[in-house]
């Protein structure tokens, strides 16, 4: 009998693994981006319709499902963007999570006061359903927030994101289920707004998955198209200091020298003014900061012929800043 093979992976199924993406990754984040954007529209579609027709029993509650609504959208847009977001938008996100935090706070101090006034075991069932909410839209937030600073969940790894995620969604149809069997006329909202949030949730919960475990942010790496005007690299300072040392060897006249440099700087055939030495080879010796940071007799050297030529007045001091950060660098 033909033993299985042990090294393929039974995990294909489990979205937290790296088996459920090896085929044909591109497509399926397509399309969890617009089941995403599906189950948003189903949702803002059943909010809308309840508040309509049944706005004595839900008169309060569509302001803030919308808010909810949006802030889903917001982190959406977010979570499925190819390049990691910049500045502005971290920014934003520690203020949608302060917003959350402010709206769980919120939540309950409402239905506190509210099962104060009616003493009903149902205002304990809906604080607990608004907080469940509450905290998915919280938490959500906070780990986009880390994963957009290239930070892991810590406690919250991938498959506890899935479980905890997943289980207030189960939570959730169970509760409105048994909330439309007291009033028939919320029956819409479980088949509309709840299956919207069950197919966005699912989505975002996936895409967040491809995003920290799959595919994650890069940090930002910054790649100019052209060479600034004015810079000088590593080759152009080492092509001159080989001519200086031609030229203190009398191997190439001064002109040739300056034709060297106009070549490679684009300066003027003529000899620079003498400049004031501010900083002269001592403050490149080995004890200092910048030469314990290089580590390396021959970048020390180079440095050396830098300050003497800057001194003999063959580069500017502008030049020779520039020439020198590029071989510290």
């Amino acid at each position: 009998m033909t033993e299985p093979n042990l090294s393929v992976s039974n995990k294909s199924w489990n979205p937290a693994k790296k088996e459920f993406w090896e085929t044909n990754p591109d497509i399926k984040i397509n399309l969890l981006i617009a089941m995403g954007f599906i189950g948003l529209l189903l949702s803002f579609i059943g909010w809308w319709w309840v508040y309509i027709w049944n706005w004595i029993t839900h008169f309060d509650y569509p302001f803030e499902d919308r808010l909810a609504g949006i802030q889903a959208l917001l982190l959406f847009m977010i979570v499925i963007k190819g390049n990691r977001p910049n500045q502005i938008y971290r920014v934003f996100l520690v203020i949608l999570l302060l917003l959350s935090c402010v709206k769980i706070l919120m939540t309950l101090i409402y239905n506190w006061f509210w099962y104060i006034y009616t003493d009903e075991f149902f205002t304990v069932l809906n604080a607990l359903y608004d907080l469940m909410n509450g905290l998915l839209l919280a938490i959500a937030t906070f780990l986009l927030l880390k994963l957009c600073n290239l930070e892991k969940g810590g406690f919250w790894n991938s498959e506890r994101f899935l479980i905890f995620v997943f289980s207030i969604l189960i939570i959730r149809v169970i509760y409105d289920f048994g909330f439309a069997l007291v009033l028939n006329s919320t029956l819409e909202r479980v088949l509309i707004q709840d299956f919207g949030s069950i197919i966005f949730w699912s989505s975002f919960s996936l895409i967040y998955v491809y995003r920290t475990d799959i595919k994650p942010w890069k940090k930002d790496i910054r790649i100019p198209n052209e060479k600034k005007s004015g810079t000088i690299d590593v080759y152009t300072a080492n092509k001159l200091l080989e001519a200086k040392e031609l030229l203190d060897k009398g191997i190439i006249t001064m002109d040739e020298f300056l034709e060297i440099k106009g070549e490679h700087m684009g300066s003027k055939g003529k000899v620079d003014e003498p400049v004031v030495i501010i900083q002269d080879s001592e403050d490149i010796e080995p004890n200092d900061k910048e030469s314990k940071k290089i580590g390396s007799s021959t970048k020390i050297e180079e440095l050396k012929e830098l300050a003497k030529m800057k001194k003999e007045g063959l580069i500017t001091d502008k030049e020779y800043q520039k020439m020198k950060k590029e071989i510290i660098d």
